[in-house]
């Protein structure tokens, strides 16, 4: 307990100061009001957004070297990054990936159907900004949109440019290695064209536990993905974008069998391909017309097998196919009054021998075996209106309802409104209230897979009498601009019904189950500055309290307190040193039907990075310096590494 509160305390006092200092008048000034376009469809300042928004920037990025989502998002308040089954998962307010809605530049990325995994496997070499909007944004963008929204905005250079990185990472006192390379190309404008093209490979050596499991999957993953935008005229575009990811993956797990523990093996093999295209027109002002048209395949095959003997104990193979359709127009009605009006269709195709649905059967052979399967095709329609009125100049009335409907579960509204009071140039005051809709996934549902979970491989099954999760939240925040920085405080509070879960019900069989009512309740805290040009540092802390309120027990794998601090010096032109922590205090972890615990640990980081030349940049750092080691949430230890990036 005391090396977290140790670190957390000898960066409190430092960065609380910043709350109330005064910078000397030859300070530039700090970018207080950042554009934000999620929350509301419309460019709005953040100043003027009701919902809790967070932005990422490209400079956010490098200054944590981060090289995939889970390395940066956790940092921020209300949301952590949750230790799951040897993988880092995204948590928005104490509800886990499935609640959080990903997007990569406004549309559904290609994901596995509950997304729990997907933080490591989104890059960030082609990411302009990450736009974060904390609590449920079903009014805009549906059921997946409970806890929130992620989206992930890349970048189309303006100019001709050529960036190659590498990075050479390696565990202390471990030879195990992890390598990471990238290309990414930017033509320019040419004319009326212009494209990007950026891929990626990562290489991970397997790092084994006292038991001989792993902390991590290991092997390799590789990533390539394209945009290339035609403006015909200045108020016109047309984005074609394409991406392809394959992941081969290994995990070294236990599993009881009644002959005893057995070693096994645990492939994970993916491949991932996406297709769109959006068409943008400008109708003057913040007016426009966007559409969107997309098709996603997750394609995955699972494999067993015993390492003694060699032999193949199960193989499992699914299908994830989604296509779709979505556009709204944003209006300017009158100086008071901006209108958003929507819709969506999109159909999700699953099959795979990991399902049981009754429908559609076929079979699979693998290692002479024959594996039944099924599948399921479910086809989702929404319609939406926002209308964003503004009276005055302090205040500001945020109303929305979205209607969803699903050719396998009855329809649903849900409302929202928010306002927004300025009541000066330095104190702003906001409140929501919203209700949310989820409809249980195909995995939920159908599933039927042994899959490893902390170290154990378990029988994982779903369940078809779920029901849809219904949710009523609201939150109130303040906030306060300095000249050189900002501070924000807000409550939330959320009310679940039929929460879907998921619960052992045996030792070794886990299956998703409705928890009749569930309240999530917490505060927010954040503060900026900077102190100088050279010199700024950040603050988040998060209470949060997430509670079955059927048993009273406290929902597993969150944290009643995290606070994340971060700490900049760029003395000069060429040279920047980042420190940061992120301090999990009282975090509940579940390994089994009979064994939680609570658990306090510091996560503490540095680099140092040395711009050479025009074209360089050189950056050594090291993960987990305080060599915080743990079996059960799967930290091996100090990672350090050496990062070249040329540019040209």
């Amino acid at each position: 307990m005391m090396k977290p509160l140790n670190t957390a305390a000898s960066l409190m006092p430092v960065l609380l100061l910043a709350a109330n200092c005064q910078a000397a008048t030859a300070l530039p000034s700090y970018n207080l009001d950042e554009v934000i376009v999620t929350a509301t469809r419309i460019f709005t300042p953040q100043s003027q957004v009701s919902s809790s928004t967070e932005v990422i920037t490209r400079e956010d990025i490098q200054k944590k070297n981060a090289q995939t989502l889970g390395d940066i998002i956790g940092s921020y308040a209300g949301v952590s990054v949750a230790r799951e089954s040897n993988r880092k998962s995204l948590s928005m307010r104490g509800v886990d990936a499935k609640y959080s809605l990903l997007l990569i530049d406004g549309m559904r990325m290609p994901s596995e159907p509950d997304k729990n995994y997907e933080l490591d496997r989104i890059p960030l070499g082609n990411v302009e900004r990450i736009e974060i909007v904390r609590g449920p944004s079903s009014a805009l963008y549906g059921s997946d949109a409970m806890g929130g929204v992620v989206n992930i905005v890349t970048k189309v250079s303006p100019v001709r440019k050529v960036v190659v990185q590498t990075r050479q990472g390696m565990y202390w006192g471990d030879k195990k290695k992890r390598e990471y390379y990238s290309l990414g190309l930017s033509s320019g404008k040419m004319g009326k064209v212009s494209f990007d093209v950026f891929g990626n490979t990562l290489h991970n050596s397997a790092v084994l536990k006292s038991d001989g499991t792993t902390y991590d999957p290991f092997g390799k993953r590789d990533y390539l993905a394209g945009n290339v935008l035609l403006q015909p005229t200045e108020t016109d575009s047309l984005t074609f974008s394409a991406s392809y990811l394959r992941e081969d993956d290994r995990e070294y797990s236990v599993f009881n069998s009644l002959m005893g523990p057995l070693k096994t093996n645990f492939r994970d093999d993916n491949k991932r391909t996406h297709y769109s295209v959006k068409y943008n027109k400008k109708l003057g002002g913040n007016d426009e017309l966007n559409l969107k048209a997309y098709y996603n395949i997750w394609d995955k095959y699972n494999e067993t097998q015993n390492r003694i003997n060699g032999r193949y104990t199960n193989a499992v193979w699914g299908y994830y196919k989604t296509k779709g359709v979505d556009g709204y127009l944003s209006k300017t009605l009158s100086d008071k009054h901006k209108l958003v009006i929507g819709g969506e269709f999109r159909n999700e195709l699953f099959k795979g021998t990991g399902i049981k649905t009754g429908q559609g059967a076929f079979s699979r052979v693998f290692h002479g075996v024959r594996y039944a399967g099924s599948e399921t095709a479910t086809d989702y329609y929404a319609a939406y209106i926002q209308d964003v009125f503004t009276p005055g100049k302090k205040l500001s009335l945020t109303t929305g309802i979205r209607y969803d409907g699903s050719s396998d579960f009855a329809d649903r509204f849900s409302p929202k409104f928010g306002i927004v009071y300025n009541a000066d140039d330095q104190w702003s005051f906001k409140a929501n209230i919203s209700t949310g809709f989820r409809v249980p996934s195909p995995n939920q549902l159908y599933l039927n897979l042994v899959v490893p979970r902390n170290g154990r491989m378990v029988s994982f099954v779903g369940n078809d009498n779920l029901k849809p999760e219904k949710s009523l939240m609201f939150d109130v925040s303040a906030e306060r601009k300095y000249r050189k920085g900002k501070s924000k405080l807000t409550f939330f509070n959320s009310n679940f019904h039929d929460m879907i879960n998921e619960t052992y019900v045996a030792t070794n069989k886990i299956q998703y189950e409705n928890v009749a009512k569930a309240r999530i309740y917490g505060i927010e805290a954040s503060t900026e500055y900077a102190f100088s040009s050279k010199f700024s540092a950040n603050l988040n802390y998060t209470y949060l309290n997430a509670e079955n309120r059927d048993t009273d027990e406290r929902l597993k794998n969150e944290a009643r307190h995290k606070i994340s601090a971060m700490l900049s010096y760029k003395p000069d032109e060429n040279w920047g040193i980042n420190l940061w922590a992120d301090t999990y205090l009282d975090y509940r972890y579940q390994k089994s039907q009979t064994e939680c615990y609570d658990k306090d640990y510091t996560m503490l980081n540095l680099n140092v990075n040395r711009k050479i030349g025009k074209n360089t940049t050189l950056t050594f750092g090291l993960d987990n310096l305080l060599d915080y080691k743990d079996d059960l949430l799967d930290y091996p230890g100090i990672l350090w590494y050496v990062n070249c990036k040329f540019e040209f």
